[in-house]
């Protein structure tokens, strides 16, 4: 039945994700049109070319085991224990456990990623820089980019790549840069077997952004 993906609660939060993210994106754009306003001040989409692609992806890559690496430090020095950590596992296991494997690969890595790159990289990011210096905006959009995960864990490591994502868009200068490392970053991290390790600590630090 090919209805059969809203058969779980938690194949609706997905799809209701996705929805959200496609009309946040759906208003961008059409506010830009409606203004007759070019998006490429805001959003700067410079061209890429192999040589980016691939240092975008790993990049990508490289933000998994950062986010690793930050979860590591966290928990030796108290920021986070491993009670967080499992029952944040219980958390979002409860929420998509169950669903397609294609719909939390759409959702989380996909058009979450997207989404959040155009408003943290590009709204956000873009607002705070106008009125602020430059590193203090970066500083401040992976903060909210943290605090908008909602939850001590991932907010943690969030905002240091929150912070990283916001470098790579500013040295490249193309918000494809910072979109296809989350992407990838998310991929990675819900596509490696779980099954690699039984270390609760390391399966927290690939679940993504």
């Amino acid at each position: 039945d090919g209805f059969a993906v809203f058969d779980h609660f938690s194949d609706a939060i997905l799809t209701s994700v996705i929805l959200s993210a496609a009309l946040f994106i759906a208003v961008i754009v059409i506010y830009f049109y409606r203004k007759r306003q070019t998006v490429r001040p805001l959003y700067r989409f410079d061209k890429l070319n192999a040589y980016r692609i691939f240092i975008g992806m790993v990049m990508g890559i490289g933000c998994v085991f950062l986010s690793q690496l930050i979860l590591t430090v966290s928990e030796s020095v108290g920021i986070i224990n491993l009670d967080n950590l499992e029952s944040f596992d219980q958390l979002i296991s409860s929420i998509i456990g169950q669903s397609p494997t294609w719909l939390i690969l759409l959702t989380v890595g996909i058009v979450a990623p997207i989404a959040e790159e155009l408003l943290f990289r590009g709204l956000i990011f873009h607002m705070f820089n106008r009125h602020l210096n430059i590193r203090v905006a970066l500083i401040i959009q992976g903060l909210l980019f943290g605090a908008f995960h909602m939850n001590l864990v991932q907010g943690v490591y969030a905002s240091v790549l929150g912070i990283v994502l916001g470098l790579a868009y500013l040295l490249t200068g193309s918000l494809w840069i910072p979109i296809l490392m989350h992407i990838v970053n998310n991929s990675v991290a819900l596509l490696l077997p779980q099954a690699w390790t039984n270390d609760s600590l390391i399966s927290m630090g690939l679940m993504g952004l």
